[in-house]
């Protein structure tokens, strides 16, 4: 069986062109890891385009995501971080990964190029 990869990256940026940049780096990375031969859950590549039809408000609004993002990551095998500019400071990916390791959700990172860090 493959394994299901919860990928975080940052995204949350009061500049909308910063919000598209994160996003196209996650569905970057989404596909290197599918290629790969994972199953990928990026809550930024699925969730970007419904956020950006509900508003910006919606964009910004990390408590209306999270707790769909903790569903989906129950069932995930790993947590995989992408170290892209923000990754460091996002309070997003501190919740995912607090959340992971009071799961029991290994975590692992991987740079922008899809190199295993």
């Amino acid at each position: 069986m493959k394994k299901l990869i919860y990928l975080a990256s940052p995204y949350s940026h009061p500049d909308s062109e910063i919000r598209e940049l994160r996003f196209k780096a996650a569905c970057y990375a989404a596909a290197n890891l599918i290629l790969q031969g994972y199953q990928v859950f990026s809550p930024i590549a699925h969730s970007h385009p419904i956020a950006t039809l509900i508003g910006p408000d919606a964009e910004l609004d990390a408590d209306l995501w999270m707790d769909f993002d903790f569903r989906m990551m129950r069932s995930c095998d790993v947590l995989v971080i992408l170290c892209v500019d923000g990754w460091a400071t996002s309070q997003g990916i501190a919740k995912e990964m607090v959340f992971a390791v009071a799961n029991n959700i290994p975590i692992k990172y991987m740079s922008a190029g899809g190199e295993w860090l």
